[in-house]
């Protein structure tokens, strides 16, 4: 299945138009436009957020009941290194797997949160790295 075939919109870094995206400053603009006046349920940080599962290192798989606090708290611990004068200019390898919390929440989630890039690989390669770190402005902060 492909993300044109489900809807989602296609977002991308870069100064030339393709036909049916759009650009990240454009979504970033639209972020700081929208308003959360129309959300009208209500949330408490005890409520379950996210159910990833655990790889079963212990026998079976385990569902793991994150709520909205272990979420803030894991985004917490990755947004104080961030200072106000690298807002909307990190760009980071995002190189641990998406289905594990960390790699959700601390980077994609943290990196997106202070405007920043995230470049993500479909499959690690070590020499996919080098041409990643060499091509594109990644801070080492």
């Amino acid at each position: 299945m492909c993300v044109k075939d489900i809807g989602l919109p296609v977002i991308i870094v870069g100064e030339e138009r393709v036909n049916g995206t759009i650009f990240w400053t454009e979504l970033l603009e639209a972020a700081e436009r929208a308003s959360s006046t129309g959300i009208q349920n209500t949330v408490t940080q005890n409520d379950l957020c996210a159910l990833p599962f655990s790889s079963g290192t212990t026998g079976l798989s385990k569902g793991v009941m994150l709520t909205h606090r272990n979420i803030i708290a894991n985004l917490c611990s990755t947004l104080f290194s961030v200072g106000p004068d690298l807002i909307g200019k990190v760009t980071i390898l995002g190189l641990i797997p998406y289905f594990h919390i960390y790699g959700l929440t601390g980077i994609l989630c943290a990196t997106v949160r202070n405007k920043g890039k995230v470049v993500v690989m479909g499959r690690y390669h070590q020499s996919g790295i080098f041409i990643f770190i060499y091509f594109l402005p990644f801070n080492f902060n």
